[in-house]
């Protein structure tokens, strides 16, 4: 609760918007999704691909059962659609993992809001994850996540269980090295994923992904079954256009993501 409401910066200006942990979780998230799409090779392209679920499994833990951080996190009208964003990964080397990541930290959000304004109501998210994602596709994320065989070896107790420290890490990676990058110095991670990933899935995230799927499976069935009381959703996230590529889309859709963090930042300064 407490590091929910400490600043870690605080702005020179009185009419400045101080930056909390919460978000700048999220910056870094999203930074992390950038360097792993940036080009490079060997310890450094391992490294930069598996950014995104390391920060996610730290959301995650975050947001579990804890009410106050899902509300913090839903504050901030750039997170959800950003989420829906992490959801759709298709051009990452790691997509299962940040997709069904994704999917799990939605999840909790669904389960632990506590809100009962319309955007950050649970019946609201339902709403959202079906049409802009499709429940059956989210389900889906679900079951590759936990599918996948750098999982499933964490399940068997298989995986590494070091902590992610520096010194850990780099001797993961450099473990792995050779079995993740060919020849030409691109990454191969369709048959030997098992880099610093496996570090991410520790037994109690394990745990906590197979405990929360059937919880939140049932309260999205019965929320969307419900009949929905009237509500004006959170700004949506548009719809693909026809002919249009995955890089334009997603593109598109960070711009709408800059632009709304913008307008809320005018906003408030006014």
């Amino acid at each position: 609760m407490q590091i929910l409401q400490i600043p870690l910066e605080i702005s020179g200006s009185p009419l400045g918007t101080p930056e909390y942990l919460m978000s700048r979780c999220v910056r870094y998230l999203a930074s992390a999704g950038k360097q792993s799409q940036s080009k490079s090779s060997g310890s450094a392209a391992v490294s930069k691909i598996w950014l995104q679920p390391i920060f996610l499994k730290l959301l995650i833990v975050w947001l579990a059962d804890c009410r106050a951080a899902v509300s913090s996190f839903l504050e901030v009208p750039a997170h959800l659609p950003y989420m829906i964003e992490l959801l759709n990964t298709v051009d990452s080397p790691a997509n299962v993992h940040v997709s069904g990541l994704a999917a799990v930290l939605l999840g909790e959000c669904v389960l632990y809001t506590t809100s009962i304004e319309s955007a950050h109501s649970a019946h609201v998210l339902v709403d959202i994850i079906s049409q802009q994602v499709g429940l059956s596709t989210y389900f889906a994320k679900w079951e590759a996540l936990q599918n996948n065989h750098v999982f499933l070896m964490a399940i068997s107790g298989n995986a590494h269980q070091k902590s992610l420290t520096k010194s850990s890490s780099s001797e993961i990676v450099l473990e792995e090295e050779s079995g993740l990058s060919s020849g030409n110095g691109e990454v191969e991670l369709e048959t030997s994923d098992v880099g610093p990933v496996a570090g991410v899935y520790d037994t109690y995230l394990v745990k906590l992904i197979q405990k929360l799927e059937p919880i939140v499976r049932d309260t999205i069935v019965q929320l969307f079954s419900q009949p929905k009381a009237k509500a004006s959703l959170l700004p949506s996230v548009p719809d693909r256009k026809g002919g249009e590529s995955e890089s334009d889309y997603i593109n598109r859709l960070k711009e709408l993501m800059q632009k709304q963090t913008t307008e809320m930042q005018v906003s408030f300064l006014s």
